[in-house]
């Protein structure tokens, strides 16, 4: 998968990706501290390693138990695979919408090319997606698809992934 591709969804989903085992404590206190602010859960704290472990073993269903699974689940998978596996194995599950799983599908859906021939900015798409695929879909909602698109072309940029101009 091209370089790029694997940026945006690290600017997109999990700046530290690279640099956790599976879980972003930074992220969790984060979380907490937001949604105690709120009195709801109003934000999550998962990791790219932690989406994948409720993409291939759990539901959907929000609970305390599941999110504790989930991360001991995350640590496990992440002392048994390399980091590029994991990020293989979830692009390729991954959910976008229109019934469409795994970004070469979603590649070939929406722009009728393979995944090695999408450009920075299709790139960005992809993982714009994956906020919520009924809300920026670049077949149903192109407008908040572009906003969402440019704010993570904006922290690549700001990771150091692309130049400005890209």
């Amino acid at each position: 998968m091209p370089e790029h591709l694997i940026q945006a969804f690290i600017a997109a989903e999990d700046h530290t990706f690279f640099n956790h085992v599976g879980l972003s404590l930074k992220g969790i206190v984060r979380s907490l501290f937001v949604n105690l602010y709120y009195g709801k859960k109003m934000q999550g704290a998962s990791t790219i390693t932690q989406q994948l472990v409720r993409l291939l073993f759990f539901n959907a269903k929000k609970t305390f138990v599941r999110k504790i699974k989930e991360q001991i689940f995350a640590l496990l998978v992440e002392r048994q695979c390399t980091k590029e596996q994991i990020l293989e194995i979830y692009l390729n599950h991954v959910y976008f919408g229109h019934g469409i799983y795994g970004v070469n599908a979603a590649a070939k859906r929406f722009w009728n090319k393979s995944i090695d021939q999408v450009s920075v900015d299709e790139a960005a798409v992809l993982a714009a997606i994956m906020r919520s695929p009924v809300h920026y879909s670049p077949l149903s909602a192109q407008d908040a698809s572009k906003r969402r698109r440019d704010y993570i072309l904006h922290w690549m940029f700001k990771l150091g992934f692309i130049e400005e101009n890209s």
